[in-house]
Order: C-alpha cells, then sequence, then structure tokens
C-alpha cells in the first residue's frame, strides 16, 4: 500500500456528538482518490480541462474506530483488482498507533470526460496498478455480505 493522505479531523468536521461526520470520512476517501490517480498516471484527471478522468460507480465504506477532533489520521491504498476499463481500489484510515479508522471499497471507472464513456486502461497506467496492488487486512474486509454481487437495478432504487 502507498500513502494518500494525511492530517487530522477539524472540530468543524464533526457531528452533535463530537465524532468525524460521515461526509467527512467520504471527503478524505475521494481526496486520497485523487492521489491514487496521480500515483497511477493519471494527475490530470480530476481537472476541468481532463480528457479523462476515474468516476467511483460502487462503494462499500466499514466504519471501525471514531475519529475525534484534533486526533491525526492518514490513509494508505492499493488495488484489488483490475478489469479492462475499471478497477476496484482499497483505503484505509488508520490512527497514529494503527488502529483502522474506516476502510473504503470503491469501483472506479476511466471514462472520456467529452462522451462520460468508459475507455480501456493504457498499458502505462495498467502496469502502475499492477505496480500497487495489494489486498484488504483481515480487519477491514466487508462483514455478512458480498462486496462482489450485483447490485440492485436502478429501477428499484426509490
Amino acid at each position: 500500500m502507498i500513502p494518500l493522505w494525511q492530517g487530522s479531523c477539524n472540530q468543524w468536521d464533526c457531528d452533535e456528538m463530537g465524532h468525524m461526520n460521515v461526509r467527512i470520512y467520504v471527503e478524505k476517501q475521494l481526496e486520497g482518490l485523487v492521489a491514487l490517480a496521480h500515483a497511477l498516471g493519471l494527475p490530470e484527471a480530476f481537472r476541468p480541462t481532463a480528457p479523462s478522468t476515474i468516476v467511483p460507480t460502487d462503494q462499500h465504506i466499514r466504519f471501525v474506530r471514531e475519529v475525534l477532533p484534533g486526533k491525526p489520521i492518514s490513509m494508505r491504498g492499493c488495488i484489488l483488482e483490475i478489469g479492462e476499463c475499471d478497477a476496484v481500489v482499497y483505503q484505509e484510515l488508520r490512527h497514529t498507533d494503527g488502529a483502522l479508522a474506516a476502510s473504503f471499497r470503491t469501483r472506479i471507472k476511466h471514462i472520456d470526460t467529452a462522451e462520460g464513456e468508459a475507455f480501456p486502461w493504457t498499458s502505462k497506467t495498467r502496469a502502475r496498478m499492477e505496480a500497487l496492488k495489494g489486498e484488504t487486512p483481515e480487519e477491514a474486509l466487508p462483514r455478512s455480505f458480498d462486496p462482489d454481487a450485483p447490485g440492485m437495478p436502478v429501477s428499484e432504487i426509490t
């Protein structure tokens, strides 16, 4: 795994109970995804003028240990699976004592920004992905469901 982000939880990032808000976990995850895109040789991915980008299409988040204001946290990540024009990314937020705060399993697609259509990774990007392949630590694995099972059809989501 490679380092993707480090920082701390601010007071204004917290809910009424004094814990980091769920939206902030996702914000940090997306900041880490930008760093991962750069490591994959896609430094322009999230810029308005980028010819291509990566888009999260499915995600599972596992919250393990609360993050409190002022406490430093860091994120690492790796690639779990590589498809023709998609991939599954693993990211984790950890406390300074090494305890897992949250884990993220995200399927991303490589898309053409002009058309919004998925297209294959370049051989250079694919090689970088292969170099970053890893596994989800046991403590961060999804529980009580199969993350590879097909999702609910959009027509059934209300």
